[in-house]
């Protein structure tokens, strides 16, 4: 394989926790390891997008572990290993406040990217509303048209309208985002809490914090301490229903099955 070429390997080890891509444990003859991520049939550009990302994590996360990319190829990415540790909400939090500082001109990313194996279109622009309803919402709602599932379109519109209304409540500064932020793609190393997965652009800071809630969320300890640090906006409640329902439709055209119904269950009884 070329990502281990130039590696004496002595063991391979499979690693659980991913649904997407394959993992594993790389030793090598000099006693060093490294982490090995691959998938047999990625989209074009999908382990170099990410590699992006998280390059930009490691210059803009003050106080965070972030992945360093050794190698990068179609097929995967070679990284540095992580040992394992202790849980430390706290410092997660403090960490994510400090890299939602990071900001910029405009929303968007200087290229696209992933969220999972869906393509995600990062197009700069200066107008938030207008991002996330056609970048991410309308994105997805045509790609579920394409996939067949998808034939909410006159609902769709009204959700959209009302959606561009709540995202122009308020001022929000571009802010360098996760992207994906779930406890999944979180990982506590013995350097501390470190991020993994990224499908970061500069967006609403308060996006990772909604996503981060859709499948259980981080403790109590954690948001208190984040909120503590920046504050909430007044319409947090609302923005955050508009945020995971793009991860909800990414969701359903990835995996399909459950996640339609949902769609369409909550485009006809939303109320935001």
């Amino acid at each position: 394989m070329e990502l281990l070429r130039d590696l004496k390997v002595i063991s391979r080890v499979s690693l659980g926790g991913g649904c997407i891509n394959q993992a594993e444990r790389i030793s090598t003859a000099d006693g060093r390891d490294y982490f090995l991520k691959t998938h047999p049939s990625p989209p074009k550009g999908f382990f170099r997008a990410e590699a992006h990302g998280l390059e930009l994590l490691r210059k803009r996360a003050k106080s965070l572990i972030i992945p360093e990319v050794l190698q990068v190829s179609e097929q995967g990415l070679l990284l540095e290993f992580l040992e394992p540790g202790a849980e430390a909400s706290k410092a997660l939090a403090r960490g994510l406040a400090e890299l939602h500082e990071a900001d910029a001109n405009s929303f968007g990313l200087d290229s696209d990217n992933f969220i999972g194996l869906t393509e995600q279109p990062n197009v700069l622009s200066n107008n938030w509303p207008e991002f996330f309803c056609e970048q991410r919402l309308r994105f997805q709602a045509e790609l579920g048209k394409r996939k067949g599932w998808f034939n909410d379109s006159e609902v769709f519109e009204s959700y959209l309208t009302r959606a561009h209304s709540v995202l122009s409540e308020g001022r929000i500064q571009p802010s360098l985002i996760h992207g994906d932020l779930w406890s999944g793609n979180v990982y506590w190393s013995s350097k501390g809490p470190a991020l993994i997965d990224p499908a970061v652009y500069f967006g609403d800071s308060e996006a990772d914090l909604a996503f981060s809630e859709m499948f259980g969320g981080f403790s109590t300890e954690f948001y208190e301490t984040y909120f503590s640090t920046r504050a909430s906006s007044k319409n947090y409640a609302q923005k955050k229903k508009i945020y995971n329902f793009y991860h909800l439709i990414n969701h359903a055209n990835i995996f399909g099955g459950s996640y339609c119904s949902q769609v369409s269950h909550q485009l006809r009884s939303f109320r935001l």
